[in-house]
């Protein structure tokens, strides 16, 4: 939400607003939770998302992914 929001508050079509936009494409393109979204269920979701924030990805939302996926993953072992 960060990349976005610099992307909104920089001046229209200025340097700064097209570094924000490729900030923000790259952040879109390494989000760990979209890997979630690819498996068939809930429980191949929470694996592709752990598996996915184990990677180095050097984005500033790193450790609010690596959370959610602890927070997830937790949540569908005590369902098992």
């Amino acid at each position: 939400m960060a990349a976005y929001n610099k992307v909104t508050a920089a001046p229209l079509g200025s340097e700064e607003q097209k570094k924000a936009l490729q900030d923000f494409a790259g952040v879109e393109k390494n989000d760990p939770l979209k890997a979630g979204l690819s498996g068939g269920d809930a429980i191949q979701g929470a694996l592709a998302t752990v598996a996915a924030v184990s990677r180095k990805q050097g984005t500033p939302d790193e450790e609010h992914g690596r959370a959610v996926a602890v927070a997830l993953a937790s949540k569908v072992v005590s369902k098992l």
